[in-house]
């Protein structure tokens, strides 16, 4: 029997407050889906949550989107990415992720051996952050899917993209890439 726990923002506490902030505190165990979408997660809440990837085992599938969530808080999601092996499915669509924080999930795909799926519409990725993404997927066997849709990407970076993809014959790869 297949036993898939689902959690939501409701699983996670905000627990005391600190100096100028607050403090968050996950508890995550058991937990193999949490949906965080729309739950207006600070940026202190993503860095809390992204210490909690580096020593989780469980949780397989994070969607964090609908969150606003920036360049600052991706990239510290994106060096716990470069640690954790067990989250397959991140889901970061309709956030303002730009080429900053592309760079750096780019900079986590090269080492990641577990993601499969990478949900990245609706951001404010451009050329250079599909560039870097798509210069990480020669490093990385393990992603099956990245969505890119709805980014202001121009013809140079799906260009990149689907020269990528040529080269890497032995990955099963989907990019969805906006329509032109």
């Amino acid at each position: 029997m297949l036993l898939v726990a689902r959690c939501t923002a409701r699983d996670c506490t905000l627990s005391g407050v600190v100096e100028g902030g607050s403090a968050w505190s996950f508890n995550l165990a058991g937990c193999s889906f949490v949906d965080l979408s729309a739950s207006n997660l600070p940026e202190d809440g993503l860095l809390a949550l992204a210490e909690v990837l580096n020593t989780n085992t469980e949780l397989t599938s994070l969607s964090l989107r609908h969150n606003s969530m920036s360049d600052n808080g991706v990239r510290a999601l994106a060096d716990a990415l470069k640690i954790n092996t067990a989250l397959t499915v991140l889901l970061l669509g309709f956030n303002s992720i730009g080429n900053e924080g592309a760079r750096a999930l780019a900079g986590a795909l090269e080492v990641n051996s577990a993601l499969t799926l990478l949900d990245l519409d609706s951001n404010a990725i451009g050329a250079e952050g599909a560039s870097a993404l798509a210069e990480a997927l020669k490093a990385n066997s393990a992603l099956v899917v990245l969505t890119l849709g709805s980014n202001p990407l121009d013809g140079e970076s799906r260009r990149a993209v689907e020269t990528v993809l040529a080269v890497c014959t032995a990955v099963h790869l989907s990019v969805h890439l906006p329509s032109t």
